[in-house]
């Protein structure tokens, strides 16, 4: 029996124009492909068997894939009718999506964009370049494990027919494989045994002096990525809400910073904090920016964290001509994050139930402003005098903790 011809036919509407699914020259009612007057064209992903009819759909939840500009990405999404439109199988993509379509319950659509990825309401828009960077990803992966699989299958059968199928020899290692398996695991957690040193210097021929080398200077680059990193929100001008939010996210990526803040050894505890005992959406609620705690006494630290632009001291003088009054960010952060630990205090036994930190007057410290931002030397002296004799809060600025960083980078470096 001949195979059955997929075609399409071009239906002109009013609002848009409709290709309907045609086979062996008979035009069906299924659409499956749409182009708006807005410019946004729409794939709608389906299966064919031959003789069944309607088509059926490909995906549970995604109901169309489009491109707002008519460009789609070269690999990894077919336009072939015959293979019913949707991302491909053989470089892991189509599995991706199918796993993304169990994670978001209201996904719908999948729209390829130029330069924008985000999620909103039901759509998934991702630009192709990051469309790109996930083929390539999961095409590492779905590679590696082909190539594991037909080695498991070729040792089974050497088991019980030795005679046909040789034993399989060594995996043939691939640029990029170590890296994928590294990241499966907290950096923090590993530590490398004396099996493990001996297997790199083995297999990669190296000295084991080397591999406390490479450590360093990999720990020299990562310092100087994460000095770009603050140096780069840095640049943003805007005192915002958002600007804030983007250093809470930059300190919470990069915990150790903290931790070189305190003359104690001090770890992080968790961010975002409700203080106040009531649920974190709550209007009445404290919430603290990050919770430190003391490595021995388990004593806790509260971090309130407002942003460079943040002004220290006001504009105008106070009477004398070289005394300046402290500005309201500077002494509102104060206020809030004393609010925060008094708060904490009056909840400590629920707050603290089952774990073991303590608050023994907890220390307090604000982040804010830049010392380089005050132009002559009597602001910079005001603020000086004001946070010298601030017993309760330590105060202190983002150009000084950029400078504790590199302080450590000079430590690799030397």
């Amino acid at each position: 029996m001949a195979r059955q011809v997929l075609d399409t036919k071009k239906v002109v509407g009013k609002n848009c124009t409709q290709y309907k699914l045609v086979i062996d020259d008979k035009v069906t009612s299924f659409v499956c492909k749409e182009k708006t007057k807005d410019g946004l064209i729409k794939w709608y992903p389906f299966r064919y068997f031959e003789g069944g009819l309607p088509p059926l759909r490909k995906y549970e939840k995604i109901e169309y894939i489009a491109t707002e500009d008519g460009l789609i990405p070269r690999v990894g999404f077919t336009t072939t009718i015959e293979s019913g439109y949707g991302f491909t199988r053989p470089q892991g993509v189509a599995q991706l999506f199918r796993y993304l379509e169990t994670c978001v319950d209201t996904l719908e659509a999948v729209i390829f964009t130029k330069d924008r990825s985000e999620l909103s309401g039901g759509v998934l828009y991702i630009s192709r370049e990051d469309f790109g960077k996930l083929r390539a990803r999961t095409k590492l992966f779905t590679d590696s494990t082909k190539r594991e699989q037909l080695r498991v299958h070729q040792s089974i059968l050497h088991k019980i027919l030795p005679d046909l199928f040789d034993e399989p020899g060594d995996i043939v290692y691939f640029e990029g494989q170590l890296a994928r398996f590294m990241s499966k695991y907290a950096s923090d957690t590993i530590r490398l045994g004396k099996d493990d040193v001996e297997a790199i210097t083995r297999n990669f021929n190296i000295e084991p002096e080397t591999i406390a080398s490479t450590k360093r200077v990999v720990d020299k680059v990562y310092i100087e990525d994460v000095l770009k990193e603050f140096k780069k929100i840095q640049d943003q001008k805007n005192n915002s809400r958002s600007l804030e939010e983007k250093w809470h996210k930059f300190f919470k990526k990069h915990t150790w910073i903290f931790s070189n803040i305190f003359s104690y050894p001090a770890v992080f505890l968790k961010d975002k904090f409700n203080v106040s005992g009531h649920t974190i959406s709550g209007s009445t609620d404290k919430i603290v920016d990050f919770i430190y705690k003391n490595n021995f006494t388990d004593n806790i630290a509260f971090i309130e964290i407002k942003t460079h632009k943040a002004q220290l001291v006001q504009g105008a003088p106070y009477r004398k001509p070289d005394i300046y009054p402290i500005a309201k960010d500077v002494t509102g952060a104060i206020v809030q994050v004393i609010d925060q630990k008094t708060n904490f205090m009056k909840q400590h036994d629920n707050l603290t139930k089952g774990s073991s930190v303590q608050s023994l007057n907890s220390k307090c410290v604000v982040i804010v402003g830049r010392l380089s931002d005050l132009e002559i030397d009597a602001k910079k002296r005001s603020f000086e005098l004001f946070r010298m004799s601030n017993k309760d809060v330590e105060i202190i600025t983002f150009d000084e903790v950029e400078k504790k960083m590199q302080t450590v980078l000079e430590l690799f470096t030397r």
